[in-house]
């Protein structure tokens, strides 16, 4: 009697333990960017995601950051990472991957925008879901962004900004580079991090950049004379291996959810906003100078460089992508909200 009553006892306990909900397993995320974990943007945009992230109540997350020049830090090769696995989640901009994401980057010509925060939401809320489903549908999309407007930040003062005279200038994009070229400028591509040096080196005259890596990455040490025109500017994004968010516990994927989609996207592009309004003061009290470039020059270069615009829409088209209908459907949405 006593044995069998110790039995019953062992088998109420099993049963009791084997009732209770399995304890959550540790998970960990690789996270890389291109830029540092102290860089303003990715700081006021992403370091909150990583935070709630290692924060969460429920399953355990540790979040393995490759932020900056380190291990799987490389500009133009973090949607890859992501795309292929190499790590979970990925910060970095399309713009460095040329050709690959062609109708996405249409939204980032040479005066297309004047505002990133509009251009940003008609990319997320109209030109994502009904035109990128094929360039961007292998990843999770957490968030996608344009950077604030390229200013051009110069060494020396220029004379004529429709006739730069084989000025040497640092810039990016398919489109971007031929219509530089065509204002009459030798071109060097390159990512932003190297931009200092080549600056400092006098390697380049001038870089093509917004007012906020002008900051991040010092330029206004050595780029002294900044001209503000809007010259379009560049196409970011984080985005997740589709496997590992799919594989996801449901209390964490919450967490990349409540991160993901035009309010997110939306909230890069306003940290572009208030860093470029801090940027643009430090360099100015730093003694810089800072040129409103009229609007009778700006279209005077909007008309040297149409020529490359419309033939490179016009190249999309042949290839059987909607470009020119993607064009137009940008200029109608932004119009409405001008």
């Amino acid at each position: 009697m006593k044995i069998q009553a110790k039995s019953a006892l062992t088998a109420s306990l099993l049963a009791l333990i084997a009732a209770q909900p399995a304890a959550a397993e540790d998970l960990t995320i690789k996270f890389s960017a291109f830029v540092g974990e102290r860089n303003p943007i990715f700081a006021c945009s992403m370091i909150p995601l990583v935070e709630e992230l290692e924060a969460n109540q429920g399953t355990k997350v540790e979040v393995e950051r490759y932020f900056g020049g380190g291990a799987f830090g490389n500009p133009v090769q973090q949607y890859d990472q992501a795309l292929r696995g190499i790590t979970d989640i990925s910060f970095g901009m399309l713009t460095y991957t040329e050709g690959l994401f062609p109708l996405t980057e249409i939204v980032s010509m040479p005066f297309v925008m004047n505002n990133h925060e509009e251009a940003t939401r008609v990319l997320n809320e109209v030109i994502l879901p009904e035109y990128l489903g094929e360039e961007l549908d292998e990843v999770k999309i957490i968030n996608l962004w344009l950077t604030s407007p390229y200013q051009f930040h110069m060494r020396e003062e220029v004379a004529d900004l429709t006739a730069l005279n084989g000025t040497r200038m640092r810039v990016v994009g398919q489109v971007q580079v031929p219509a530089m070229e065509a204002l009459g400028a030798q071109v060097a591509a390159f990512p932003a991090p190297a931009t200092y040096e080549n600056l400092q080196k006098g390697v380049i005259d001038g870089t093509v950049a917004t007012w906020t890596t002008a900051t991040a990455f010092k330029v206004g040490e050595v780029a002294k004379q900044h001209y503000e025109l809007n010259f379009g500017g560049s196409v970011g994004f984080t985005a997740m291996n589709l496997d590992s968010y799919n594989a996801l516990p449901d209390d964490v994927k919450a967490i990349i959810d409540a991160h993901s989609g035009p309010e997110a996207s939306m909230k890069v592009a306003k940290c572009f906003t208030a860093v470029d309004a801090k940027a643009k003061a430090k360099w100015t009290e730093a003694g810089n100078t800072t040129h409103v470039v009229p609007e009778e020059t700006r279209m005077k270069m909007k008309e040297v460089i149409e020529p490359v615009i419309e033939g490179h829409l016009k190249m999309l088209d042949e290839k059987g992508l909607p470009a020119t209908e993607v064009r137009n459907r940008i200029d109608a949405e932004l119009a409405k909200s001008n």
